[in-house]
């Protein structure tokens, strides 16, 4: 069950990076989101979804869930503040939503990588 749950979850975040990529032109023309950010966001991401999915495929211990609820969790927190931004009228929105991903995206990445290639960590 923990494998699919990785799984899923790599396999989300690719689709969130891939739908940000396509939705490129809205995004940044229409909506005011800054145009470096959503591609950096986009790679970032989208390396913690390879990462993740690597993970389920070769380890999937329930030792790293806490790392999957604290990103989410903080993802969902940044998703609050950029809706109370945009009701605020501030045009910084995105820059909070995206500005989460890239710093912590990659952080993620790490840590399931290292945990993908840790196969000590499949015998505990």
């Amino acid at each position: 069950m923990l494998r699919i749950g990785y799984i899923f979850d790599g396999v989300f975040k690719a689709l969130v990076s891939l739908a940000t990529l396509m939705l490129f032109p809205l995004l940044v023309g229409d909506w005011g989101a800054t145009a470096w950010l959503l591609c950096l966001t986009s790679v970032a991401v989208l390396a913690s979804a390879l990462a993740e999915f690597a993970y389920g495929m070769r380890v999937a211990r329930a030792s790293h869930i806490k790392y999957l609820v604290a990103y989410d969790a903080g993802w969902v927190l940044a998703s609050i503040g950029a809706v109370l931004l945009v009701v605020s009228g501030s045009s910084h929105a995105w820059d909070l939503w995206f500005g989460y991903q890239l710093v912590f995206s990659p952080v993620i990445a790490v840590i399931f990588g290292l945990g993908a290639r840790d196969r000590r960590s499949a015998e505990g």
